[in-house]
């Protein structure tokens, strides 16, 4: 799969951990929009992992999809968070349309 976005380094699936307290729910119909997005025109964005916990922060629609796809390594960029709150984890939402064109359809916002 081709990539075409900046990344630290590139992960093995299997040693993606998911935050537990991820508040996004993804549906069947979501992910298989999202591995359809990546299949179709490569990575254009890393998967996101917080250096002090290790957890995914953003990222874990296309995580799923890309253990839908069967890849076995993604790109993953590496950053440092300060904790404004222990109670509150780094995260990001996934927006998915079916109206908009195929190249918006997804939007990341941090939350």
């Amino acid at each position: 799969m081709t990539i075409h976005c900046a990344y630290d380094q590139l992960v093995r699936v299997a040693d993606l951990k998911p935050h537990p307290k991820n508040p996004s729910t993804h549906s069947a119909a979501q992910v298989a929009a999202i591995a359809a997005v990546i299949e179709g025109n490569g990575w254009r964005a890393p998967i996101t992992v917080s250096n002090r916990s290790g957890f995914i922060t953003r990222g874990h629609g296309r995580l799923e999809a890309v253990t839908l796809l069967g890849c076995e390594q993604v790109p993953v960029d590496f950053q440092d968070y300060v904790a404004r709150k222990p109670s509150l984890p780094t995260c990001s939402l996934t927006i998915i349309s079916p109206n908009w064109p195929k190249s918006t359809r997804i939007a990341s916002l941090v939350c």
